[in-house]
Formats: structure tokens, sequence, C-alpha cells
């Protein structure tokens, strides 16, 4: 049987990349597209698929999942992906993706940190978030981000961290949560003992796309977060921004910096790559 030797494929020694999203069923996926299509451009030698997290948004859009992204990889000779997760926490669904990466058995995945993994990280998000913020003679600033439903999850430390920060280092600005601790009934709580019942105020989704809990929960219907301002006797805007003649409520995904903090956080995981 030694004559009989076994041909097989050429494999690829370079990696591929897949930025994991949660997603999105609203127009807002642009967000994602034109994040994958800025690191594409950033690093064209290397093949960038997009991958939806929830199983539920990959029902109704059909998009892939990381089971779909890497069996593609795999078909084509892949054998080590850096997985750029889109998420901005590391709750919940950061914790299956990496469970998922590390026991998948074919490639090796290198999963990326999220966005707010290091305090550090955070700081820089509010750098260049603050350029937008309302100054203290105008009115007040609420950063509102999703939350957990779930007392143990261990992602709560940063939500409150990110308050006490917000807390410390502004005089007009507050943290929130959609769904957990702090919520937004404790942050208007605060905002009412504190005085600051009049003016204006100015809500930033901190989120990665303008879906539908910024739509639902924070600026649209009689029980919004939009509303609840409005009736407590404040003026409320939001910022907005244009793609391709339409306009969206601008969130995290649509500021140019966050480009950045991804391909850095893509060049760290090509060097580990090196030695991994």
């Amino acid at each position: 049987m030694n004559h009989l030797k076994l041909k097989k494929r050429k494999l690829k020694t370079e990696p591929a990349l897949i930025l994991a999203g949660f997603g999105t069923t609203s127009d807002s996926n642009i967000i994602y597209e034109s994040i994958q299509q800025s690191i594409a451009a950033h690093f064209p030698s290397l093949k960038c698929l997009i991958a939806f997290t929830s199983e539920i948004v990959r029902e109704k859009t059909g998009q892939f999942g990381m089971h779909e992204c890497l069996a593609l990889l795999e078909k084509e000779g892949y054998r080590k992906a850096i997985v750029l997760p889109l998420h901005i926490f590391p709750a919940t669904e950061y914790n299956l993706l990496c469970s998922f990466c590390d026991d998948y058995p074919e490639m090796r995945l290198l999963v990326c940190e999220t966005l707010a993994h290091r305090w550090g990280f955070i700081e820089e998000m509010f750098e260049f978030l603050s350029k937008d913020f309302l100054e203290p003679s105008e009115g007040i600033n609420l950063i509102i981000g999703h939350g957990s439903p779930l007392a143990a999850e261990p992602a709560n430390i940063i939500y409150l961290g990110m308050e006490a920060y917000c807390r410390e280092m502004f005089d007009n600005v507050y943290f929130a949560t959609i769904d957990g601790i702090p919520s937004m009934s404790m942050m208007l709580k605060q905002i009412g003992k504190n005085g600051q019942i009049k003016g204006k105020s100015r809500i930033f989704p901190f989120t990665i796309t303008s879906g539908k809990h910024v739509s639902n929960d924070l600026l649209e219907g009689d029980e919004s977060l939009y509303q609840q301002l409005i009736d407590l006797g404040f003026t409320v805007d939001y910022l907005s921004t244009e793609i391709d003649g339409k306009e969206f409520t601008k969130c995290l995904g649509f500021y140019p910096e966050l480009i950045s903090i991804f391909i850095n956080r893509i060049e760290r995981s090509l060097k580990l790559l090196e030695v991994y």
C-alpha cells in the first residue's frame, strides 16, 4: 500500500477574520456591513467574514452564524482564525462565543477582547464619545447600555463601574442600562436628587447598532426614556447620522474611532498567533 500516496489539499498558513456580532433585524445592519468593509480594506490579504451570534436574529435574517462561517473557512483550507467580537461587554453572549471557540476541534481560534474588557478601553471610548457631550452649562448627558436582567451576570460589575466613572469624571453625565442595574428609573431618580430637573438632556445609546432597543426603549413611545424626560420637563435630543441618504440614530458603531480600536485588537491578535 505504500505506493498509494494520498493527495492532500494545500492548507492556508494565514488566518481568516470573523467579526462576531449579536446581529440586528433593523436597517442598522448597515453598521455591521460598514465595519466589515473598513476592516477588510485595512487587512486586504485576510479573508473577512461576519457572523451573528443571536439565533433569533439569524433565523429572521438568514445571516451566517459561527458554525456556517467556520465550515466555509475549513472547506477553503483555513486552519486558524481571529474572532473579533462586536459585543461591547464581556457578558453572556461573549462568554458563549468563547466557549464555542474553545471547544471547536478543527481550527485554532483566537477570540479578541470586547470593547469594554478593560477599564482603559472604556476610557478610550469616552475620549471620543465625550466630544459630543453637552457642556454642564447646557444640560445633561445620558449614556444608556443594554445591561442584563441576570443578577449573577459577571458583566454587572462593569455597568456599576461605568456608573461610578461617569459620576466621578463628569458633572453632567449619567449611565444606566435598559435591562439591568443601574436601571433607567434609578438614573432618573438620581437626576432629581441632584436637582438637574430642567433644561436640556441628550441621550447616547451605548450600543453598536441603533436597533429596536434604541427605538422602542429609548426614543419612541409613551414608556420610552425620551418621553419620561419630556414628562419631567426636559427638552430632549439625540445625535443622528446619515448613510446612503438614510438617517440613523448615532450609536457607537457610527464613530470612526471604533474602527481604529478594532484594528488594534486584530493587529495584536496577529502577533499572538505567531506564537500561539
